[in-house]
């Protein structure tokens, strides 16, 4: 029943009113440009991995989808139902978000009236309910990236290998979708260190855990790019980024015509040159009126706009109440992790705060541009806190049903800003 209900309001939250708006947001228009290049095989240039646009393309190909073409402006109006298509997987993944954080809650506690509540967390942030029902790859890479966790917990349950081979494999589906994601490859890693540190594994334990993982998520990553060259072949908008050797093993330009003779780039050369292209590419991103800073994420500040029609907008805001739960949780753990020096020992407690540590506060040392979705594994780490603190206060696990009704509201107040809905008659009075 408590999957049931979990399935269904996950559905409910992540596809009401889905289609609306009806058009573009944001960067729904290049996204949509860099995937339809797989049906034109123009080759193109994006600073993240391509295993989302993969996946949604791939998903598209089993429709009468129709390219986006290169020179079309961002903002749209859409007069078909391409973009359907384009929401519906990155919406299914969302959906699915939830129903893992459950799975991974249960298995940390054993208790399913606790992971229900974890997981609740997850399907009431609107954040997190906006950007996973439009054209954005945060729904894969959460998804994968928490699927492995989950199966990393599996493994250290009984060290069964086929665990932890899923665990690598996932982990490195979630580094294809952004670089970010490298956290998932390296916690468990971590926490096998640990397990090395306290002498309950041996040498030959970890480094065959550790080879495990790292060769699996690069057999992922690199098999991404091995297909995403070969449905690639043709010139395109990304030639002028790359040098004149890569020019050469593309078709239609003039490099092609004028020197068949000469060989071609090997897969690996062209994996080397367009990860450092990518790299380089990512580090000039520049300002931007919704940037934010790292410090400003955990309390939830400066939302992204997203789209605006009349009074109605749609945004990345997040459901406070939620953020700051997690914030709270995560900081008390914190300190309960620092001061007190027997929960060393409990690797779960390292998890969650590796987990949290390494995927913000890298950030600081970031000097790019960044947004508020660059929060979203961390707070995910955050809301699992937040089950920690619930299962080891005794006055909270008692009543810690109450606590779903502040989330409640909080969710409601801001759903207009989630759904592109008129802003309610009570946000107009105040």
């Amino acid at each position: 029943m408590l999957l049931g209900f979990l399935l269904l309001a996950s559905i409910v939250t992540r596809f009401i009113y889905f289609g609306w708006p009806d058009s573009s947001i944001i960067d729904e228009i290049p996204f949509a440009r860099y995937l339809s290049s797989y049906f034109t095989h123009q080759y193109y240039l994006d600073v993240h991995p391509p295993l989302g646009k993969l996946i949604v393309a791939g998903f598209a190909s089993l429709f009468d989808f129709q390219p986006i073409p290169w020179d079309t402006d961002w903002r749209q109006e859409y007069t078909d139902n391409n973009y359907l298509i384009l929401r519906l997987i990155p919406t299914l993944f969302g959906v699915l978000l939830p129903l893992i954080i459950y799975l991974l809650a249960f298995q940390w506690w054993q208790d399913r009236k606790l992971a229900f509540f974890v997981a609740l967390l997850v399907v009431f942030e609107n954040a997190l309910i906006t950007q996973t029902r439009l054209l954005f790859w945060d729904s894969f890479l959460l998804c994968f990236g928490f699927a492995s966790i989950l199966f990393y917990s599996y493994y250290r349950e009984n060290r069964r290998w086929r665990y932890l081979i899923l665990c690598g494999l996932f982990s490195g589906a979630a580094f294809s979708i952004k670089w970010t994601a490298l956290s998932f490859v390296v916690l468990p890693l971590l926490i096998e260190a640990v397990d090395l540190l306290w002498r309950r594994l041996k040498w030959r334990d970890v480094a065959n855990t550790s080879a495990t993982v790292l060769s699996m998520a690069m057999l992922v990553y690199v098999s991404v790019f091995y297909i995403h060259f070969s449905l690639l072949p043709l010139s395109g908008a990304g030639n002028g980024f790359m040098s004149e050797e890569f020019r050469r093993g593309l078709e239609g330009n003039r490099y092609t015509e004028e020197q068949k003779a000469e060989p071609q780039l090997s897969f690996f050369q062209k994996f080397g040159e367009l990860n450092r292209r990518m790299y380089l590419t990512n580090r000039r991103m520049g300002d931007h009126p919704y940037a934010s800073q790292w410090y400003q994420w955990p309390l939830g500040e400066k939302a992204v706009g997203y789209w605006r029609r009349g009074d109605r907008d749609i945004a990345l805001q997040p459901n406070l109440m939620v953020w700051w739960a997690g914030s709270i949780s995560i900081a008390l753990l914190s300190i309960a992790f620092v001061l007190r020096p027997a929960n060393w020992r409990d690797p779960l407690l390292w998890i969650m705060v590796g987990g949290f540590v390494i995927n913000w506060l890298p950030f600081a040392l970031i000097e790019r541009v960044m947004f508020l979705h660059s929060y979203f594994v961390a707070l995910m780490f955050s809301l699992l806190a937040v089950g920690w603190l619930v299962n080891s206060v005794p006055w909270l696990k008692k009543h810690y049903g109450w606590l779903m009704i502040p989330m409640l509201f909080g969710f409601i107040w801001m759903s207009h800003l989630t759904y592109g809905l008129p802003p309610a008659f009570w946000i107009l009075q105040s």
